[in-house]
């Protein structure tokens, strides 16, 4: 099982630590002026205005910035992230996807 945040073989984990807590840790460190960011991209990303990105919504934003992402990367990435299981991402999953990609997961 793949743990967000910690490395294989990572000599600082210690048993019964919160393996999401580096992500924790990013969006608690956030500062008011950056969660009204990521909440403005998720808005302008979010295309049909219904709250969720779907698939299509994040793939097409990745190109409109000139990233490639094959589709069996995002899928994977959306199902790492999507914490309710929807198969869409909501705005506190698009900010864990953000420290995810900070924290180089």
């Amino acid at each position: 099982v793949k743990v967000v945040g910690v490395k294989s073989g990572d000599p600082t984990l210690i048993q019964g630590s919160d393996p999401t807590e580096p992500i924790n840790k990013f969006m608690r460190g956030m500062s008011t002026e950056e969660r009204e960011l990521v909440a403005k991209v998720f808005r302008f990303i979010d295309v049909n205005d219904d709250g969720t990105l779907e698939f299509q919504e994040i793939k097409d934003a990745f190109k409109t910035v000139g990233v490639v992402v094959t589709s069996r990367d995002l899928d994977a990435m959306i199902q790492e992230v999507d914490s309710d299981g929807d198969g869409t991402i909501d705005l506190k999953e698009f900010i864990t996807m953000i420290g995810m990609a900070k924290l180089g997961q």
